[in-house]
């Protein structure tokens, strides 16, 4: 920000009868005019109060330790333990300790897997002002940003319900920033009768915040969509009434599907969460640019409106495409239309491989036209057939002329190149990581993180509880389970076994040997059954049913989805689980199938699943040594 725009910036907030100037950035101190900016504020008056990240140089800090604490206070954010280098830490420290005085910490939530008592020990140990100011990371609406999942919002609040419980007893006043909803927390924190508790969920409203260029903005998840044009309001009351109605159509939803039956939310104590979550959910592709689609919120009905994955907490079924007749599709819709989420396909021209055989595709081009569900496409070949810069551009082009024309909404990559690639190009279309990209622990998740908004883990841990929950606490998007796949756990064939299959009309199974000597081994497959389902509880966002090729068969199909929606009994050679799936109708017990589920996968020296075996197919003792 320039000195003149700096200089209106002052006159408009004496105009809105302000007493303080709120210096935020970026970090304000790197700012060439910041002490004139400093300096400035208090000649005309005005307290301020600096948002910075303590790493500040020590001429400056220094120079701020002379301003008078009633003149001059400081919201250092900080990060939690393990985040920074040490240098950078020694820094923090020392602006801590030198400016003690002024100082109130300032802590933001972008994911559920902080402890946060680590800010108390600050406080005490630095004798800090006894205040801390939590706040949520809020998602932009470009999706570029890292913020805090609504999924996560309930696991953020049991965390933090127990830290502001003993924040308080322990004198530490704990102020909520926008964003913060009710029911997050634990019913008995709600009940709480501590002042800043039952404030809870009422903190989003339009500040305003100035930016460098002196248009004034809603708050900065906003900034991109919503801004006023300069400094020319006579005062921020009519900055906000400029920017308030063109948000006020989004305050009747709120941030999740049961928000429209929320009593906190009728009864006005809650707002709906940040707006920006919100406004993520109601977009749409317009001219290669995403919009926020007005007209959708003012049309709302949870229950009918496509393509947005909080809509309707049935909706969380991901199927194949199979390529039949308009009438298989609409007797889909007919029967299961409220539980599905989404279809998968292949790229219609194949211009990029699936994963999969070719499928037949007589009926794609009526699918793509007609149908009522929002669709993904799969550009995952476990190999992709030229390097990723020759690829990509190819692909692209492709999604973006599909995009244009259907309700193509996300895209799933075996590659975190190509997905990188995709973001950047189309950062509205969700990137999905396929299985193939075989994502099994939490190292491999901080690496798609910032680029994939859903996951497939992979096989591997399907039958690993503890492995499962570790990844989805890593995750900050969505988890998606593939559950009829039968694929053996880290079988040594599966690269070579998905390269011919994308690659060769007619592959062969590539473990057929080790099953014909091992057949036990088929029941550590990653296949789930629909009456086990209920192990997997609270591991998974979104279920994935396999089958571009096993389901081809319409009766086959609608028995299979109505088996898992429904949870009914089926035995594992009825699930469309390939040929690695046990061929024969045995009865899975759910003893058996939750015990390896936790075991430790040390099949060398265990006989659990052997003896199963024996004992489903009736296997004599002669046989032991074949088996």
């Amino acid at each position: 920000m320039d000195r003149e725009t700096y200089e209106h910036a002052l006159m408009f907030l004496h105009r809105s009868a302000m007493d303080q100037v709120r210096l935020l950035g970026g970090e304000p101190t790197l700012h060439p005019d910041f002490k004139w900016m400093v300096e400035r504020a208090h000649q005309d008056g005005f307290k301020v109060l600096l948002f910075t990240n303590g790493l500040i140089e020590k001429s400056i800090l220094y120079w701020l330790q002379e301003i008078d604490d009633m003149d001059l206070s400081l919201l250092v954010n900080v990060n939690p333990p393990g985040l920074q280098e040490n240098e950078e830490l020694k820094r923090l420290r020392y602006t801590l300790r030198y400016l003690s005085n002024k100082i109130s910490l300032g802590f933001n939530i972008n994911n559920s897997l902080y402890s946060p008592e680590f800010l108390l020990a600050l406080v005490d140990e630095f004798g800090l002002k006894r205040s801390i100011r939590l706040g949520l990371a809020h998602p932009c609406l470009d999706g570029k940003n890292r913020y805090l999942p609504t999924k996560d919002y309930k696991t953020v609040g049991e965390t933090f319900a127990g830290f502001i419980t003993t924040a308080m007893s322990s004198g530490v006043d704990v102020e909520f920033d926008c964003g913060f909803v009710p029911c997050m927390f634990p019913d008995s924190f709600r009940k709480n009768n501590v002042a800043n508790v039952q404030k809870v969920g009422q903190g989003c409203g339009a500040v305003p915040d100035i930016l460098p260029d002196g248009s004034a903005i809603h708050c900065y998840p906003l900034r991109d969509v919503l801004p006023l044009g300069g400094l020319s309001f006579c005062d921020a009351q009519s900055v906000k009434k400029g920017i308030t109605s063109r948000i006020n159509l989004y305050r009747h939803v709120g941030i999740f599907p049961y928000c429209r039956d929320c009593e906190y939310k009728k009864s006005n104590q809650c707002k709906g969460g940040c707006l920006a979550s919100t406004m993520k959910r109601f977009h749409k592709r317009e001219g290669g640019k995403v919009i926020s689609h007005v007209s959708l919120i003012s049309q709302y009905n949870m229950s009918k409106v496509s393509g947005i994955p909080e809509e309707n907490e049935k909706a969380h079924w991901v199927l194949p495409y199979i390529d039949q007749s308009a009438s298989f599709w609409d007797g889909v819709a007919k029967k299961f239309g409220d539980n599905i989420f989404e279809i998968y396909m292949p790229l219609p021209s194949a211009c990029i491989g699936s994963g999969r055989p070719i499928q037949p595709s007589q009926y794609v081009a009526e699918f793509l036209e007609k149908t009522p569900f929002r669709i993904s496409l799969l550009a995952n070949p476990i190999i992709l057939p030229d390097s990723v810069d020759k690829t990509a551009p190819i692909l692209l082009t492709e999604l973006e002329n599909l995009l244009r024309k259907y309700n193509i909404k996300g895209v799933t990559v075996a590659s975190l190149q190509l997905a990188t690639i995709i973001k950047n190009e189309i950062p509205d279309l969700e990137i999905t990581a396929s299985v193939l990209m075989d994502i099994a622990d939490p190292m491999q998740v901080v690496s798609i993180n910032d680029v994939c908004d859903v996951l497939v883990p992979s096989s591997r841990i399907m039958r690993n509880i503890f492995a499962l929950r570790e990844v989805k606490k890593a995750f900050q998007g969505r988890i998606r389970l593939m559950l009829n796949e039968a694929c053996l756990p880290g079988c040594p064939f599966r690269t070579q076994h998905f390269y011919e299959m994308s690659s060769q009309p007619n592959p062969s199974s590539l473990c057929d040997g080790l099953l014909e000597k091992q057949p036990w081994m088929r029941l550590t497959g990653s296949w789930v059954l629909p009456q086990h389902l209920h192990f997997y509880d609270g591991l998974w966002d979104e279920l994935k049913l396999a089958g571009r090729v096993t389901l081809q068969d319409p009766l086959h199909f609608h028995q299979i989805l109505d088996g898992y929606i429904n949870k009914k009994v089926l035995t594992p050679d009825r699930i469309g689980g390939g040929p690695a799936s046990i061929m024969s109708p045995v009865d899975i017990d759910g003893k058996f199938f939750n015990t390896t589920l936790s075991c430790d996968k040390n099949c060398h020296t265990c006989d659990v699943c052997f003896n199963y075996y024996r004992k489903i197919h009736g296997v004599s003792d002669h046989e032991k040594k074949k088996l």
